[in-house]
């Protein structure tokens, strides 16, 4: 039997992570409608990271968390602004042009591409156990997205 504090944060970790599923699901059904209501690319990134940086300001503050400096900051100030502001956009932006479903398929293919990629270029062939995590992979994408997968070829790459 786990003690109060670690049932208490496994509870949490539980419940994050729900949250987290939720957020991202429904991330490309909140702009679908945003683009519906005429909001642009730009607003709709701004919206998205201003909302994130006040809630994860919020949470850090009353937790008295202290903010990363020096060399930390600037990592996490490139990771973010660049890598993850960089992959934000290329998400939004094929919203635009593909189904919510598409979208989310080719965004969540990346183990698949990443294993098979890794197998190829290391000249290794793929173990049993990867065939079936990659074969697993693909089914539940498949299963998660649905049928109406359709997009420009914009909106794919």
């Amino acid at each position: 039997m786990l003690p109060d504090s670690a049932a208490r944060a496994r509870t949490f970790g539980v419940l994050y992570i729900v949250i987290s599923a939720l957020g991202f699901g429904a991330m490309p059904i909140l702009a679908k409608i945003g683009y519906a209501q005429g909001v642009d690319l730009p607003s709709m990134l701004f919206l998205r990271f201003a909302l994130a940086g006040g809630l994860m300001a919020a949470c850090m503050g009353l937790r008295h968390l202290v903010w990363p400096r020096g060399g930390n900051l600037l990592a996490l100030m490139a990771m973010g602004g660049l890598g993850y502001l960089g992959q934000s956009y290329c998400y939004f932006a094929a919203l635009q042009h593909a189904t919510a479903g598409l979208t989310a398929l080719l965004l969540y293919l990346y183990p698949v591409m990443v294993t098979v990629l890794s197998a190829l270029l290391t000249r290794r062939p793929l173990s049993m156990l990867r065939l079936l995590a990659v074969t697993a992979a693909l089914a539940g994408t498949g299963l998660a997205v649905g049928g109406a997968l359709a997009g420009s070829v914009t909106g794919i790459l």
